[in-house]
């Protein structure tokens, strides 16, 4: 489908650039004497977002915050998200850094959430980049036709429908332009690397006397990749240690998995003397070498000391601190007015690659599976490690499932076979690094006409198009089921079973060879995974207001209205192989899960702006704003939202505000739908266990466990309420405590969930806009604001070890029958653990509070002019409240490694800061930012670290422009110009201390999307008119 549309696009795009030569042809030669760089505010009637009724002025009744263009030329701001997620509404979004994400460009508003934040351009949707709801990949925003960005923070759903409940970010780009504008630069760091070039090209003009407009704009941009081994604070993992004196201090971390060339595995140590385990590692005779598990579980050997060098053995080697980029974007329109009617269209094109690299794939992580070695057939290892593994796993065999436990047919002592717990073993170096080439590939296109209905009411109706479709595609993966059959051998050292061209491996060696390698590794390609994303948008409006025939008493003016009706679908297709879906592979590989499946909203709404008093004593300037709509989804049904805003003017330079909105957020395709699952290890099941009285399985007092071997399992005495439980989760009354059922591994489903419910937010802000005339060019703003959202979706905040202690633990009081820890708890037929579910939920109450600071002051200084913009927020309150998996009460504000980790991803600031000073003379323009972030203090009261706080942090940007002539300017500047570097983390950093799917391989010791890791980077840019 997008080759079918990039075929509409060429036509469209040749019909611009026809009529854009027949206008450039015809313009006038005083035309470049209209044409300047600094472009003065005119005020006109605008759409202000958060309404769809026009207005005269720049005063919301909600706080907006505003970006030029001018501070994204002086800022060189070629990635949109380097600039909004600088402004203060704004935490966590993806970035350039997020080397473990989708390689995409996000922004969330308030920290609640990228698919809670709707953006949109020019007051319209765009496209979605996954099926979950709202996310958009801001590299699709045609960065050099912004004229201005709109930040509108509170819900906005009776304006905009579901997915506003965070706010909203709209992009107003240039509608039309007269002639060619080019624009080309880059940027560098201190250090010669992380360059960043963008070249982009614009031309627009009339044609048909005027009658018709159109503008074309291409846009080119290319991101060099610098890796985790090329800063220092990033080139290995940091750990807390102690110091000779007893002090904290910082040391280069062993590799937080084993990383070996050789096989190693974990031998646990039952004589309940010594260290709980031994790691054995292989040389490449085949002889086991043992070490102690004392400072980590798997033992030092495994793990090794990486120096820091991008080499096989150090788990940041391969990693990406600035993911590389290649984007290439067109974006065009063309319009035309044919009198009482015009029509337009609207087409946006970008194609988005991003590379990937990391380590090669090794067993262990990130998928996990019991292996089954032949011992005493193995030509590979010699008689002292078959001797080892024969007597060491014979006891660890009490803890397996019948189906895989040791066999000894010939009671030699030397085991036939054996299942492994643990294997480890890296294969960079037989099969190379990942590669993960991604690639966006996005198209939206709108057609749509407008006209007016006498001289107060116009009518606009629209239909809107748009497709992402993106690509994974991981290479080298191995086959799971390949390694096993090549480690199971006959008498001979051959394969048992000699299909597929079976190679025998030896693991245990360093070199596997090239027909092991070509024997085990899935082919280049098979890999692949395909997601499309689209959205279909039609939309009506009839706007206008009563002069003709009603205005309120008093005369203050008529009222303004604007009705309509929407219908949006989106539809989601996303394309897996089945041996990624099913987890039947070694490595590293994020593919999603296959889906087919679609929601559509059907909506009507109404706005009307009433002005309630004008000119009277005391009340210059009263008017009431109000929105409603009403919505009605596929899946979740019909909601209502609405809104209510007040502003009030007791004189003309002081406004009053306030305003309130109900919001809802509909459940996302992925979320009710989207599958994930991984393999769970090492699972407790006390429904299967005979107890610590073997002999009389259900007698008085036994104790059974429940839990996870690793995680921790806790003795639960077996009673009749235990029995009901067992039962409810599926188990058969004629199973209970039956050792044959005994299951340890199974599926962690994290998927979507049909019975889920609507989001519902409801969002407050009150505040003030003084103008003084007595102080000319000053503006000053303040607003507080709350938000609530109940129900809010999200996965399952515990592990699966926790769901079984909360399900089967009856001292705790959450669990039993009906529970949702046990409603989470699956079997099979039989009764066996199969399925954990750690899903989407409607989890809690989220709050949000705070308020917002905006000054603005222009005044004259040294002949020139001086424009000081600020803007703040500070965060009063960020909790999160639920009760269903224990009494949570947790304070977000301000804390890292803390409560709050296993719900948001992400630490939320109390203060944040942009400052802006410009000034101007003549042709020169110079502009100083500074960036400022508050402290953050380590949420684990119980444990001391390094790092107990992450002080407040400072950056500062300048650049100048210079106006050279007619035709070109220049923009130099420099980000960072301190050089200030982040603060590093050690023990408590999130990558040590989350787990599961947020569980980061590689370790950057710091924030990378709030902190400069890049240091004093250099940028010039040079602008073209003609």
């Amino acid at each position: 489908m997008i080759r079918m549309r990039q075929f509409l696009l060429c036509l469209v795009v040749t019909s611009f650039s026809t009529a854009g030569s027949q206008a450039f042809a015809q313009q006038d030669s005083t035309a470049a004497e209209s044409r300047e760089l600094d472009e003065s505010i005119v005020i006109e009637e605008v759409f202000v977002t958060g309404s769809l009724l026009p207005k005269g002025d720049f005063v919301s009744k909600a706080p907006i915050a505003t970006i030029t263009s001018s501070q994204f030329e002086m800022s060189n701001a070629v990635n949109v998200e380097n600039l909004i997620n600088s402004m203060p509404q704004v935490v966590g979004g993806a970035d350039r850094s997020s080397s473990f994400g989708q390689g995409i460009a996000t922004a969330n508003l308030r920290g609640l959430g990228e698919n809670r934040t709707l953006v949109l351009i020019n007051s319209r949707r765009f496209v979605p980049t996954f099926p979950d709801g709202g996310t958009v990949d801001l590299n699709f925003i045609p960065v050099g036709l912004i004229e201005r960005v709109e930040i509108l923070t509170g819900g906005a759903s009776a304006a905009y429908g579901s997915d506003a409940l965070a706010g909203v970010i709209n992009f107003i780009l240039k509608e039309e332009t007269d002639g060619w504008e080019f624009n080309g630069g880059g940027e560098v760091t201190e250090r010669g690397d992380a360059e960043i070039f963008n070249f982009n090209l614009t031309n627009g003009g009339t044609f048909a006397g005027g009658r018709g407009t159109y503008l074309v704009h291409g846009d080119f941009l290319k991101r060099e990749p610098i890796f985790y081994t090329d800063r220092r604070l990033t080139a290995t993992g940091l750990v807390d240690s102690a110091n000779s004196d007893g002090s904290l201090g910082l040391r280069d971390a062993d590799n937080r998995f084993p990383i070996t060339s050789n096989a190693g595995l974990f031998i646990p140590n039952f004589t309940g003397q010594g260290p709980p385990g031994y790691f054995g590692l292989f040389d490449n005779s085949g002889s086991l070498n043992l070490s102690p598990a004392v400072a980590n579980i798997y033992g030092a050997a495994a793990w090794g000391t990486p120096d820091g060098s991008a080499d096989f053995d150090n788990i940041n080697g391969f990693s990406y601190l600035q993911l590389p980029q290649e984007r290439e974007s067109l974006k065009g329109k063309i319009s035309y007015d044919f009198g009482k009617v015009e029509v337009y269209a609207d087409v946006y094109y970008s194609k988005s690659k991003v590379p990937f690299k990391w380590g090669g794939p090794f067993l262990g992580f990130p998928t996990s599976f019991g292996y089954t070695a032949s011992i005493e057939n193995n030509p590979f290892i010699t008689d002292q490690a078959k001797q080892f593994l024969s007597q060491n796993f014979f006891l660890y065999n009490l803890f397996l499932p019948q189906r895989v436990q040791y066999r000894d047919e010939n009671a030699n002592g030397v085991a036939d076979t054996v299942r492994m717990p643990t294997l480890f073993r890296m294969f960079s170096r037989d099969v190379g690094v990942t590669d993960n080439p991604r690639t966006f590939e996005s198209l939206q296109i709108e057609f749509g006409f407008k006209g007016d209905l006498g001289e107060n009411w116009g009518y606009e109706v629209f239909a809107q198009m748009g497709e992402v479709e993106s690509t994974l595609n991981p290479y080298p993966l191995l086959n799971p089921e390949r390694i096993q059959q090549g480690l199971l051998l006959d008498e001979d050292g051959n394969c048992q079973d000699e299909s597929n061209g079976c190679v025998p491996l030896n693991l245990w060696g360093n070199d596997i060879g090239p027909e092991g390698a070509d024997f085990i590794t899935y082919p280049r390609g098979s890999s692949q995974s395909i997601t499309t994303n689209e959205q279909n948008v039609v939309m009506a409006t009839l706007s206008g207001n009563t002069a003709d025939w009603f205005s309120m008493p008093g005369e203050p003016g008529p009222i303004g209205i604007v009705l309509g009706a929407e219908y949006l679908e989106i539809n989601a297709n996303i394309s897996t192989p089945e041996f990624i879906e099913k987890q039947l592979f070694e490595g590293f590989s994020t593919n999603p899960f296959s889906l087919d499946a679609s929601t559509d909203i059907t909506s009507v709404f109404g706005e009307a702006l009433i002005p309630l008093v004008s000119g009277k004593p005391g009340v210059d300037f009263l008017e009431l704003e109000l929105g409603w709509r009403w919505s009605e989804h596929s899946i979740t049904g019909s909601a209502s939202t609405y809104k209510v805003a007040v502003s009030y003017y007791p004189s003309p330079d002081f406004q009053l505000r306030a305003s309130y909105n109900k919001a809802v957020r509909s459940p996302a395709i992925n979320e009710l739908y989207g599958r994930q699952q991984v393999e769970f290890n090492g699972i407790q099941d006390p429904c299967t266990q005979a107890g610590n009285d073997g002999i009389n399985p259900q007698a008085a007092g036994n104790l059974v466990f429940v839990g996870g071997l690793a995680e921790g399992d806790i003795a639960i005495p077996q009673t009749p309420e235990l029995a009901e439980t067992c039962f409810a989760t599926g188990l058969p009354e004629a199973a209970l405590y039956d050792l044959s059922l005994k299951e340890i591994s199974g599926i962690e489903d994290r998927g979507g969930n049909g019975n889920l419910r609507n989001e519902d937010a409801s969002t407050t802000s009150i505040g003030f806009v003084w103008t003084p005339y007595s102080i000319d060019g000053l503006s000053l703003s303040f607003d507080y604001f709350s938000v609530e959202i109940e129900d809010y979706i999200t996965t399952t905040p515990v592990n699966a070890s926790q769901i079984m202690i909360n399900c089967f633990d009856e001292s705790l009081g959450r669990g039993g029958p009906g529970s949702a820890a046990c409603n989470a708890v699956g079997r099979d037929n039989q009764g066996r653990l199969n399925r954990i579910f750690l899903g989407y939920q409607n989890l809690g109450l989220h709050e949000v509070s705070g308020f917002d600071i905006n000054i603005d002051y222009g005044f004259e200084l040294l002949s020139g002019f001086m424009d000081i913009n600020y803007f703040a927020t500070k965060i009063e309150e960020r909790s999160i409240k639920d009760n269903t998996y224990g009494d949570v009460n947790f304070d977000c504000v301000g804390i890292f490694n803390g409560d709050c980790d296993n719900l948001i991803s992400y630490p939320v600031f109390d203060f944040k800061h942009r400052m802006t000073a410009g000034w101007s003379k003549g042709d020169f323009d110079l502009q100083l930012v500074w960036r400022y972030t508050g402290s953050l203090d380590d949420g684990n009261d119980s444990v001391e670290y390094f790092t107990e706080k992450l002080d407040s942090y400072s950056l500062f940007d300048l650049s100048a422009r210079h106006q050279i002539n007619d035709v070109l300017a220049v923009t130099i500047g420099v980000r960072n110009l301190t050089d200030k570097d982040p603060q590093a983390i050690g023990s408590n950093s999130w990558e040590y201390t989350s787990t599961g799917v947020r569980q980061a391989p590689s370790v950057s010791n710091t924030y990378t999307q709030y902190y400069d890791i890049y240091g004093r980077t250099m940028f010039m840019k040079l602008t073209a008119l003609f």
